[in-house]
């Protein structure tokens, strides 16, 4: 897979995400049900507790149905199966040297993270990666946060993720409850 460059209007959606989702903390904190920053389990949102309904859990129930498929191709794995199933574009990618991954071990200015982004769904990879990272906006969680490991054979499934990715995406700059960073 080639790098493309960043087009303007994938930064803007990303821009527009993030705004989003910390604006829709609001109400909920000028109501009270929220008072820590960090508090996604108050009951209010019962992160870790509630079933997310977000792009990725839905991929996943079609993955279970035998309704869809993902192929793991080459050095990709299963990025353009994941990005294609997901229907976010190849050309939204932006390339970020950060080394706030699970996978920052490999990342640097030779190997960057490749950011992918659709309307509801964020897929960060990084070549030769192990595992492919997902987030995903769900209507009353936020944030939720997925892996998909980069290995070939046997059924391909996200799993979850909740304290590794807290620990960044849920602080006071995105309003106590789960979010996105820029």
């Amino acid at each position: 897979m080639r790098f493309v460059p960043a087009r303007l209007p994938a930064a803007l959606t990303c821009l527009a995400l993030a705004v989003a989702v910390v604006e829709a903390d609001r109400p909920v904190r000028a109501q009270g049900w929220v008072t820590d920053p960090g508090d996604a389990e108050n009951d209010a949102i019962r992160y870790s507790r509630s079933v997310p309904d977000d792009a990725v859990a839905r991929l996943q129930r079609r993955l279970d149905a035998g309704s869809t498929r993902l192929r793991f191709e080459g050095p990709q794995g299963y990025l353009r199966s994941v990005l294609r199933a997901l229907q976010i574009p190849e050309s939204s990618q932006v390339l970020v040297f950060s080394k706030t991954s699970f996978q920052r071990a490999a990342i640097s200015p030779e190997r960057p993270r490749a950011v992918y982004f659709g309307p509801e769904v964020h897929v960060g990879w990084v070549p030769g990666g192990e595992i492919l990272e997902l987030a995903a906006a769900d209507p009353v969680l936020g944030a939720v946060f997925y892996t998909l490991r980069q290995a070939p054979g046997g059924a391909p499934r996200f799993e979850r993720r909740f304290r590794e990715c807290l620990s960044c995406h849920d602080v006071s700059s995105t309003g106590g409850v789960p979010g996105f960073l820029m």
